[in-house]
């Protein structure tokens, strides 16, 4: 069962539900978009990846800096 797929939006920060983004905010800054996982029980117990990054296109494959994805993304 979902808890919640859409998104909200507040400015220039963006938190995705449990969708494709899987809960994660987006922060718009001067270069891009600084994206993070939010702490959720799968999180907790080791089962999902943490990520945190900075990507001018929000995509982790073109971020400038990450940190998480287990070094997929560094």
């Amino acid at each position: 069962m979902k808890i919640w797929t859409e998104h909200l939006t507040i400015g220039r920060v963006t938190i995705y539900g449990e969708n494709a983004m899987n809960w994660v905010v987006n922060i718009r800054i001067k270069k891009g978009l600084l994206c993070f996982t939010l702490p959720t029980y799968r999180r907790i117990i080791g089962k999902d990846n943490w990520h945190i990054y900075l990507s001018p296109n929000g995509t982790p494959s073109e971020s400038i800096w990450c940190y998480g994805y287990n070094g997929k993304y560094s």
